[in-house]
């Protein structure tokens, strides 16, 4: 073989090597882009359920602390009932007591 064919050949490995060597480089920066794009593609995703999980959380605790209040505001109303009630029944218990003490015992 001569010289010059085997320095082409020599030339030829030396490209080869390098483009190898750029081809590596390059499938080592894709593949770093690709885990950082999926890592962000990630934390993106869970930042939005956990906003959609606190905005439900929210809505549910505004819409029981409504239903709460309106529970209480019933309770309320019939518990003046019931006292309203008991200050009648009392004083009709006592009215009772009395009258039935007065005929019992008399009228003095």
């Amino acid at each position: 073989m001569n010289e010059a064919k085997v320095r082409e050949i020599k030339a030829s490995e030396e490209k080869a090597r390098s483009i190898l060597e750029e081809a590596k480089k390059e499938y080592s920066k894709i593949i770093h882009e690709a885990g950082e794009e999926g890592i962000a593609l990630f934390n993106s995703e869970k930042s939005k359920i956990k906003k959609s999980h606190k905005d439900t959380v929210e809505k549910f605790r505004s819409d029981g602390e409504a239903e709460a209040k309106k529970i209480l505001s019933t309770l309320d109303g019939e518990l003046s009932k019931i006292s309203e009630s008991f200050k009648k029944n009392k004083s009709k218990a006592v009215d009772y007591l009395i009258n039935e003490i007065k005929v019992r015992y008399g009228n003095s």
